[in-house]
């Protein structure tokens, strides 16, 4: 997933934001398709590096769960070089089977036979899903992985190679972690979040198949031939704990780890103090102008039809943009976008008209795989720009609305994007007056 389209998924539920109807780009403070995606995030960016720093929730050497014990896939040695603790990694994870569980680890009884319809479901609120202030995001290594069961390292479970992801809030603590397993035969999510569990869009909680394990209470579940776990744990610290698979005998095995008494789940060991500058508000029309770096590339006119909406300001983790969004009552929207940080884009010759002509694939869904890229996210240089280029972005569609996506790189990489129902003219007027 590209930095953009991950960031366009992410945003704020502003008051009202939910009763309307229009469709719009959101860039506010929410998870948007919940309902599908269930808070599993997939592009996570930016690495802050060896930032993982131990807390009270440590477990000590030789105390607890061993390192054998828990996975056969733990690495000693914090001094050792990258190179070889991957390698030493890679080695132990060769022996990973359930013979590594805890001894003497309970077993699990799944709740069968359900459907969704039979689940109670408790009421999710905006906060449930919200993202906190000053979020950022870190993609795990093994290392950190290891660290939520406090032991040194860990990159696969039960022949599932483990990936990871750690949303963080303003304070450099874990908001929520998820580390996903893949094997030639299946997958499995587990995710975790401090002192809450986790946002789920189906399965809540059935306290009725509520089963005591090491002395905490989980739920587990099959629905239509997948399982599913959760529990709020208390250790050292509370951890909420979700997991689902096809596969019982890997969330058995993660439940074993998590809920041992003398082991158990640690979240603040990921604990950060490298925090990116963060900022998210709205702005009035006169202030998003106003805005150094930014206003000087918001058009001074647009078009007589439009007024305006909204303006957002958002800066923290690898994003750095201004969006003004304006309305018409009879024709649609525009909006207004000023990025200072962006992803990778291609670049779009405009020698080469079917790379990037909208009028060639209107509708999109002819346009061939080399070309989708720039049909798609292309950008213009400045210097490329004319009447006849930016025309090129611009179509109509089934409704018989023009419809235009420009999006234009100047000089000092400041990347500037117009969306919205405008005729190719009143882009290039738009565009025209900028730089």
């Amino acid at each position: 997933m590209k930095r953009e389209q991950l960031f366009e998924a992410i945003g704020e539920i502003g008051e009202g934001f939910l009763s309307e109807s229009e469709a719009r780009r959101p860039r506010w403070r929410y998870l948007a398709g919940a309902a599908a995606a269930c808070l599993a995030i997939t592009g996570c960016v930016w690495l802050y590096g060896q930032r993982m720093t131990p807390a009270s929730c440590e477990v000590a050497p030789g105390d607890g769960i061993s390192l054998a014990q828990a996975t056969g896939a733990a690495v000693k040695g914090a001094d050792a070089t990258d190179a070889a603790t991957s390698a030493a990694i890679s080695a132990a994870a060769e022996d990973m089977d359930m013979e590594s569980h805890p001894q003497n680890a309970p077993a699990v009884t799944w709740g069968e036979g359900i459907s969704f319809q039979k689940v109670d479901l408790l009421p999710q609120t905006q906060q449930d899903y919200a993202l906190p202030d000053g979020y950022f995001f870190y993609t795990m290594t093994a290392r950190d992985i290891g660290a939520l069961w406090s032991l040194d390292a860990m990159d696969s479970l039960d022949g599932y190679r483990l990936s990871g992801q750690v949303i963080y809030d303003g304070n450099g603590d874990a908001w929520s972690v998820t580390v996903d397993g893949q094997s030639e035969t299946g997958v499995f999510q587990l995710r975790l979040a401090p002192g809450r569990l986790p946002y789920d869009c189906c399965i809540v909680q059935a306290p009725e198949y509520e089963q005591d394990y090491n002395g905490t209470a989980i739920t587990a579940l099959e629905v239509d031939g997948t399982y599913y776990l959760s529990a709020l744990y208390e250790g050292a610290e509370t951890v909420g704990f979700r997991a689902d698979s096809a596969d019982a005998a890997v969330l058995e095995h993660l439940a074993a780890l998590s809920f041992d008494p003398d082991g158990g789940l640690c979240l603040r060991q990921l604990h950060t103090d490298q925090v990116p500058d963060w900022r998210s508000e709205k702005l009035d029309e006169a202030a998003a102008r106003a805005e150094e770096g930014f206003g000087t590339y918001l058009p001074t006119t647009v078009p007589e039809r439009f007024a305006f909406r909204m303006a957002h300001r958002e800066m923290g983790q690898d994003r750095d943009w201004l969006t003004v969004d304006y309305e018409s009552e009879n024709y649609g929207y525009l909006e207004i976008t000023v990025h200072k940080r962006y992803g990778d884009l291609p670049v779009i010759d405009p020698a080469a008209p079917e790379t990037y002509d909208r009028n060639w694939y209107p509708s999109g869904d002819k346009v061939p795989d080399a070309f989708w890229d720039t049909w798609s996210n292309g950008v213009f240089l400045q210097q490329d720009l004319t009447e006849q280029t930016v025309a090129a972005r611009c179509t109509v569609d089934d409704e018989g609305y023009a419809w235009c996506v420009l999006r234009v790189l100047y000089r000092d990489d400041t990347l500037v994007e117009v969306t919205g129902r405008i005729t190719a003219q009143e882009a290039w007027e738009l565009i025209d007056q900028i730089g």
